[in-house]
């Protein structure tokens, strides 16, 4: 029996100086190939990447989504040319979500089939839940611990972050509206990060070894 059309969402995560090269995206995304890889190779079905404008180098420019596409084009290919078939994926971009909630809310009308999401693991429990309420039990969530960061290894910078997260990102999947400040929220962030430079920022952010 041929394996049902599946859709899947690969959560961004901040743009590197090169996404081609960055150790913690080559984790995430190879890991995120290879699964889809074993199961639907021979498979229609949808590659949803999403992740916004926040890109911390000058001039500011790329997305999320650009950046991880650049990658999974050039690692469809390498795989196709040794497999000597196609692999028939479409691949839709995401360019405007900003937060975890607007990954999964932004989806949610392209998933279709067998709907599978991707995403890093110290956001388990927030993701879970979300995906619980927006796609009402019908979503796989696949978790990769792929940060090597300073900041993967702050743990309790890290479980302060999520439960405020997720309170933030409850009370906006009853009420859309409040979306926009969860935006407004990414925005200071990155406004830290660009100004201090993307490491520096993002600890002050956190709260945690920034310079004083």
């Amino acid at each position: 029996m041929k394996t049902q059309r599946f859709s899947a969402l690969v959560c961004g995560y901040g743009i590197p100086e090169d996404i081609m090269t960055d150790k913690n995206y080559f984790s995430y995304l190879t890991q995120v190939f290879n699964f889809l890889f074993d199961r639907f190779a021979d498979t229609e079905g949808s590659v949803f990447l999403s992740g916004g404008p926040t890109d911390c180098f000058p001039p500011f420019k790329r997305t999320e989504a650009r950046e991880t596409k650049r990658w999974l084009v050039e690692k469809i290919k390498s795989a196709e040319k040794e497999i000597g078939q196609k692999i028939p994926w479409k691949i839709i971009l995401d360019n405007k979500a900003l937060s975890t909630l607007e990954n999964l809310v932004n989806f949610k009308p392209f998933a279709k089939g067998r709907v599978i999401i991707f995403a890093e693991k110290t956001r388990t429990d927030r993701i879970k839940k979300l995906a619980k309420i927006i796609f009402k039990n019908q979503a796989k969530c696949v978790f990769f611990d792929f940060d090597g960061s300073f900041a993967r290894y702050h743990k309790e910078a890290i479980r302060i972050r999520e439960k405020n997260a997720l309170i933030v990102h409850l009370a906006a999947v009853r009420d859309r509206g409040k979306i926009k400040d969860i935006r407004q929220a990414v925005q200071r962030k990155l406004s830290l990060m660009r100004k201090h430079g993307a490491e520096e920022g993002l600890r002050i952010w956190l709260g945690v070894g920034y310079k004083k």
